[in-house]
C-alpha cells in the first residue's frame, strides 16, 4: 500500500532493539542546524521554502506539590529563512486550585536578533539570555558562586550534561538562573524521526530507515528525543497575577523531564491532534506523547511512552495506530470552538507478553489553562489562517495531584486540537 507518512519503529518492552540510547552531551545539540557525519546539514530549510520549529523544553514539579511548570526555548525558521528567531515560553501553575492565583503565570518572550547559536549548536546566547549545555564534570559552583552542597564528581556520574539557563527580561519582570542535570535519554529508531513524503511511495520502511539522513534531506520529518531522569535547581523571579506581585521560586534539585522536539513541516500539516503526559511521584515517573497526522499523511497515530522507577528507565514503548494507549474516558464540548476536550483520561501500557503494566488514570481533570494558539495574531491574520488552512488550534492544559500504584504524585497533561 502506497504511503505518504513513514512512522518511526514500533517498540514493545522489554525489547530495546529499536531504542537509541542518548548518553553523550553532543547528542543534545540543537538538531535543525547541525551537521551530520556526511557533512550535510540537517537543515532542509536552506534548500527549500519550508518551515521548521525546534523546541527544547523542561517540565518540573515541586515535590511539596505547590507548583509545577515548564521552561521552553523555541527556534523558528520560517519559509526557508524569511524569518529566523528564538523565543522563551514560560509557564507556572499549581496542582492546587487554592494556590493557582499565587503561582500562576504564562509568558512568551520573543528574543532580539542578537541571540544566536554558538559552540557547535550546544549554546544559544544573547545579551540577556544563555541556554547552554555543559560537561557536568566541569560544573562545581552554585549559582551564588559558592560550592554547591553535594556537588562532586560522584553526584554527576549518572548525568550526561548540565544545562545552564540564564534569562533577564526587566520589561516582563522575569529573571531565571537555573541549572539542570540531564540523565541518559532515548529516542526511537531511526534517530527519533517519522517522515512526511512529498509523493506516495510503496511501504518500504526499511529502505527509508537505513537511509535516514538522505531521506531526511529530501522529505519533511517529525523528531523527538527524551530525557526522563533529570533534575533542576536555581531561582526564578517573576511578576504574577493581575496586581503583578513579585514571586520568587527557589528550586532545590527538583525532578524534571527534558524533551527535544523538531517539526520539519508546518505544525498544521504535521498533526491534527496532540496528547502529552508527565507524572511524577517519589518513585515513579511516566512520560507519554501522541500525535495524529492529517488525512493527507495517512491519518496515522504515533505514540511514545516511558516509565521510570527510582530514577531508572524501566519501560520504553512506541506504537502506531493504537487507540488504546491514550483514551478520553469523558469529554466536554467547548461552546466557543466546538472541540470536545477531555475531562477524564486513561493511559494504558503493555509488554511483549501482553502483560498489562499498571495503567495511569486521572478523573476530574483540573483545567489550568485553555489557550487559543492563534490568539496573539492580528485578527485579519487569524481569520485567514482559519479559513485557508482550516485550523482552529487550542491547547487544554491540566495539572493536579493524583496517584500511581497508590503513590501520591502530580501530573501535567496537555491535549491540543489543531484541525
Amino acid at each position: 500500500m502506497a504511503k505518504r507518512f513513514i512512522p518511526l519503529k514500533k517498540v514493545t518492552p522489554p525489547s530495546k532493539d529499536d531504542v537509541e540510547i542518548v548518553d553523550k552531551m553532543d547528542d543534545l545539540a540543537w538538531y535543525v542546524p547541525r551537521k551530520t557525519k556526511h557533512n550535510k546539514t540537517h537543515n532542509i530549510l536552506s534548500r527549500s521554502k519550508m518551515t521548521s520549529v525546534e523546541t527544547q523544553t523542561l517540565y518540573f514539579m515541586d515535590p511539596e506539590m505547590r507548583y509545577s511548570g515548564f521552561v521552553q526555548m523555541l527556534y523558528s525558521n520560517v519559509m526557508g529563512g524569511i524569518y529566523k528567531g528564538f523565543q522563551i515560553n514560560f509557564k507556572i501553575f499549581s496542582p492546587k486550585k487554592e494556590l493557582e492565583s499565587q503561582y500562576g503565570i504564562w509568558e512568551s518572550v520573543k528574543l532580539d536578533s542578537t541571540v544566536s547559536f554558538q559552540d557547535d549548536e550546544l549554546t544559544v546566547k544573547g545579551a540577556n539570555v544563555t541556554f547552554q549545555f555543559r560537561d557536568p564534570k566541569n560544573v562545581s559552583k552554585k549559582i551564588t558562586g559558592e560550592e554547591e552542597e553535594g556537588d562532586d564528581d560522584t553526584q554527576h556520574t549518572t548525568f550526561i550534561a548540565n544545562l545552564k539557563i540564564k534569562i533577564n527580561d526587566p520589561s516582563k519582570g522575569l529573571m531565571m538562573d537555573l541549572r539542570c542535570s540531564l540523565g541518559e535519554g532515548f529516542k526511537i529508531s531511526p534517530d527519533g524521526c517519522s517522515f512526511y513524503l512529498d509523493k506516495s511511495t510503496p511501504d518500504e520502511q526499511s529502505t527509508i530507515i537505513n537511509n535516514v539522513h538522505s531521506f531526511e534531506l529530501k522529505h519533511r520529518y517529525m523528531r523527538h528525543q527524551f530525557h526522563p531522569v533529570s533534575q533542576i535547581f536555581g531561582i526564578i523571579k517573576y511578576n504574577n497575577g493581575a496586581e503583578k506581585k513579585p514571586q520568587l521560586l527557589k528550586l532545590q534539585h527538583i525532578p524534571m523531564i527534558y524533551l527535544d522536539a523538531v517539526q520539519g513541516i508546518l505544525p498544521n500539516k504535521a498533526a491534527k491532534r496532540w496528547n502529552f503526559l508527565y507524572f511524577q511521584s517519589k518513585n515513579y515517573k511516566i512520560l507519554a506523547i501522541e500525535y495524529l497526522t492529517i488525512p493527507k499523511f495517512d491519518s496515522t497515530k504515533v505514540t511514545i511512552w516511558s516509565i521510570c522507577e527510582k530514577d531508572e528507565i524501566k519501560y520504553i514503548g512506541s506504537d502506531i495506530n493504537n487507540d488504546n494507549i491514550i483514551k478520553f474516558n469523558s469529554v466536554e464540548k467547548d461552546k466557543e470552538n466546538g472541540w470536545e476536550y477531555p475531562t477524564e483520561m486513561t493511559f494504558n501500557f503493555s509488554d511483549n507478553n501482553n502483560n498489562e503494566i499498571t495503567p495511569f488514570h486521572v478523573e476530574k481533570l483540573n483545567l489550568v489553562n485553555r489557550y487559543d494558539i492563534l490568539g496573539e495574531l492580528p485578527s485579519i491574520v487569524k481569520s485567514l489562517a482559519k479559513s485557508i488552512a482550516n485550523i482552529k488550534p487550542y491547547l487544554y492544559q491540566y495539572c493536579q495531584p493524583c496517584k500511581y500504584k497508590d503513590e501520591e504524585g502530580v501530573s501535567i497533561i496537555e491535549s491540543t486540537f489543531i484541525s
